[in-house]
């Protein structure tokens, strides 16, 4: 059904030229529902090709007492309507970027439905970044209810040093950067937190931003970032933010809650339907100070 709809998506530009045929038939003595038809064409075209294909870098400067330039992105979910060359024109755009300590993705990494796929190849583009890339595995990644792709994945993207995160912390220089899993599987364990102390430069990745509301007041991670809000992908003005599954009021970039810093990312990938509107495929370069 996904890819019935994506294929005739395609036929919008028969609707396209044949409008525009009788603009120039008609000598612009066309209907106003003819105009309608050709506005909401122009919509529809751009939703659903142009805008997925774009890739933004949105700049954000966050005071956290440590120094560190990260670049973050979420939900490459290869596979579906994103493929390799989607993930080389990401890698692209980060290689623009100047003085990066390191990349975080913090999963999805892939969306399949059959069991023969060739990472190796689908990720082929992260052989090509130039900085450190740390990354953690989630559903979509660890199967169920999708086919068993764990091992396959892990295996390419080690390939590319893309070095993960799994059930544990890691340390970069003078960073510590763990793991807090979801929210909303009742897998985020707060306590992890405490084995830290305020001043060992600690950044929390957790799936549910809704997770920093467990925290204690000015709690220690000197910040989190989450996802899952997704900035959702067709952001019509007023309503989208009543779809976003967050029991909070968060949405995409930053927030400053209790004295403790969130950020949350937008997502890379188009769910269910190939279309974005007024929120294109998004890579965040973060300075902190």
């Amino acid at each position: 059904m996904i890819y019935f709809i994506y294929y005739l998506s395609y036929l919008s530009f028969l609707l396209f030229f044949f409008l525009i045929y009788r603009i120039y038939k008609l000598s612009f003595k066309i209907t106003k529902k003819e105009i309608f038809l050709f506005v909401l064409t122009l919509f529809f075209i751009y939703s659903r090709f142009i805008e997925p294909n774009i890739v933004l870098i949105k700049n954000e400067q966050i005071k956290i007492w440590f120094n560190a330039n990260v670049v973050v992105l979420s939900d490459l979910h290869l596979w579906v309507y994103k493929d390799k060359f989607f993930l080389q024109k990401v890698v692209d755009k980060i290689n623009t970027l100047q003085w990066i300590d390191f990349v975080l993705i913090p999963w999805d990494f892939a969306y399949v439905t059959t069991k023969n796929n060739d990472f190796v190849d689908l990720f082929s583009p992260f052989k090509n970044l130039k900085v450190p890339v740390f990354a953690t595995l989630w559903n979509h990644d660890l199967s169920h209810p999708w086919p068993e792709i764990e091992k396959d994945l892990i295996i390419a993207l080690e390939k590319y040093n893309v070095k993960l995160i799994e059930n544990k912390s890691i340390k970069f220089n003078n960073i510590n950067i763990l793991w807090l899993w979801d929210n909303f599987a009742w897998t985020d364990d707060i306590n992890l937190i405490t084995k830290y102390k305020k001043d060992q430069n600690l950044i929390v990745l957790t799936h549910n931003p809704d997770t920093v509301m467990n925290y204690k007041k000015a709690d220690i991670p000197d910040i989190t970032i989450a996802w899952h809000s997704h900035g959702w992908q067709i952001r019509i003005p007023f309503i989208y933010k009543y779809v976003i599954p967050c029991k909070w009021e968060f949405d995409e970039w930053f927030y400053d809650y209790n004295q403790n810093k969130i950020f949350v990312s937008s997502w890379l990938w188009e769910v269910w339907l190939p279309m974005r509107l007024f929120i294109p495929p998004t890579i965040y370069f973060i300075k902190f100070y």
